[in-house]
């Protein structure tokens, strides 16, 4: 499971990512520059388009690799032209790897509640950290 916010009128956000192998939790702060319009989450992530279209669900979605500088594990997503990943091949070396597809997509305006992750991946205290007031 991949959870993003970015916030772009403040350009900063938080990426999140949880699967039976991969706890991850990355926050980006990009400079408000005109010359640079792209967010350091994107930067960062660096995908490439591997030039391969799909079908699923009826939407239509590209292929994407996540991880194109990493020799030892790698992410490929098929992306809708919004950004929606509905299939996820992710794998490490030496290892099984993890396959993901959207069992259902649907369209439909959605209330910021429903948008949030689980409280056990967002809880500070599940990242080791202690909040005081």
């Amino acid at each position: 499971m991949r959870f993003t916010v970015w916030n772009d009128l403040e350009n900063q956000g938080i990426n999140l990512i949880y699967s039976k192998r991969e706890y991850s939790l990355q926050a980006f702060r990009s400079p408000l520059d005109p010359a640079q319009p792209f967010n350091q989450l994107d930067a960062e992530r660096g995908q490439a388009d591997l030039k391969r279209r799909d079908n699923h669900l009826g939407e239509s979605c590209a292929w994407f690799n996540m991880t194109p500088d990493s020799a030892d594990a790698g992410r490929m997503e098929c992306l809708t032209p919004d950004g929606v990943p509905l299939k996820v091949d992710a794998w490490a070396w030496g290892g099984d790897g993890e396959i993901y597809t959207a069992a259902e997509f649907k369209r439909r305006p959605v209330d910021l509640k429903e948008m949030l992750p689980p409280r056990e991946l967002i809880e500070p205290s599940a990242w080791g950290f202690t909040v005081e007031d």
